[in-house]
């Protein structure tokens, strides 16, 4: 029998799959950012671009004591002005976690992503906000959001 972990597991990944279909076409030309980001939660960021506009975002938070959680969201990029380095990002997406706080279930939920950001060739700063809605074990929305900073590798 599979355990409520393992059970969550595979949907993530499932769930990364789904929301990475889509521009298989431009592949060749991504580029990948790595980074980190200040907020709620705080953690680091894994972003691959797809089309130079879209990106799928990884965002992984833990503190060791107290809870594990990983964010993904289909990211969509549009400068706010043409031939400018400020953009507008939106997206949807969900994210799986665990608390240390005595159960073993896992909180699952979907979430959206928006906020401006402002970037060179090799670099972005933005500012970012993110509403949620736990699914299980209970349905709770919240609002994080962060400050965050991304290289280009």
């Amino acid at each position: 029998m599979r355990t409520p972990r393992s059970k969550i597991l595979s949907f993530a990944l499932g769930l990364i799959f789904l929301l990475s279909v889509g521009s298989t076409e431009v592949k060749a030309q991504s580029t990948t950012w790595i980074g980190g980001e200040l907020g709620d939660p705080s953690g680091l960021v894994l972003r691959p671009d797809y089309d130079g506009r879209g990106s799928l975002e990884f965002l992984a938070a833990w503190d060791l004591d107290e809870f594990f959680f990983l964010n993904v969201h289909r990211m969509i990029e549009t400068p706010i002005e043409p031939n400018r380095p400020l953009y507008f990002m939106f997206g949807p997406g969900a994210f799986v976690g665990f608390e240390d706080n005595g159960d073993d279930e896992a909180i699952l939920g979907i979430s959206g992503r928006f906020g401006v950001g402002y970037g060179g060739r090799d670099y972005r700063i933005y500012l970012s906000v993110t509403p949620r809605l736990s699914l299980t074990p209970d349905t709770d929305g919240q609002v994080g959001g962060g400050l965050g900073v991304l290289f280009r590798l």
